[in-house]
């Protein structure tokens, strides 16, 4: 009796055995031959300061990155042959993960050849409206005005009275130019806008007697 009994004991425990090693086989305890994917080497982020926007993105695809590109406000890249990166997020050399995005800022290269020029800001108080805007062309973008009436000007004129920064100070890409535009609108007698002088002369309306009243002669500010 007491053999049959140590034999039903010792199914038992067999058989929970067996149903314990499947519970745990079942939650993944104790099995050794299954391992975890081991995670994904990381990289360095590539330096792409300086180099074209589609070298830049050529060279992050071939890593296995993602790439966001940022241009300058009011700004756009046409062709990213002609535009060039200045800055970039991560830093060059930091570790990261595949399938991570790189944000690249980049200039046009009009807006590259301006900021080559004026390392520092250039002293356009003077300047009239037209040559500033010409001048800063190439970063329309950057630079805001605000006109302003002033006596100090010449009349029937628009010249740059105050700007930021002040002449002299580093440029930073992307900083905000401010100027401010005095003018002048004098009187119908007053002096003539020295910017248009001779225009009624050279159209043909000048003093003499039988000419052909030319615009200037009906301009107010000619």
């Amino acid at each position: 009796m007491a053999h049959k009994n140590i034999k039903t004991g010792c199914a038992t425990l067999f058989v929970f055995a067996l149903v314990v090693g499947g519970c745990m086989r079942l939650v993944g305890i104790g099995d050794g031959d299954e391992k975890t994917p081991a995670a994904a080497e990381p990289l360095q982020a590539p330096a792409l300061i300086g180099k074209r926007l589609n070298q830049a993105e050529t060279e992050s695809t071939a890593l296995g990155l993602l790439l966001t590109s940022e241009a300058l406000p009011g700004s756009y890249c046409l062709e990213s042959a002609k535009c060039v990166v200045y800055a970039m997020k991560p830093a060059p050399g930091t570790a990261v993960q595949p399938g991570s995005t790189l944000i690249v800022k980049i200039l046009t290269d009009k807006e590259s050849a301006f900021y080559r020029k004026n390392r520092t800001m250039p002293n356009v108080v003077g300047w009239s409206q037209s040559r500033a805007t010409t001048y800063f062309a190439g970063v329309f973008g950057m630079v805001s005005d605000t006109l302003k009436e002033s006596k100090s000007v010449p009349a029937g004129t628009y010249r740059v009275i105050a700007q930021f920064p002040k002449p002299g100070a580093r440029l930073q890409i992307g900083q905000k130019i401010k100027l401010t535009v005095g003018y002048n609108l004098g009187s119908l007698d007053g002096p003539r806008n020295p910017d248009l002088r001779d225009r009624d002369r050279d159209r043909g309306g000048g003093g003499g007697g039988g000419g052909g009243g030319g615009i200037c002669r009906r301009s107010r500010w000619c």
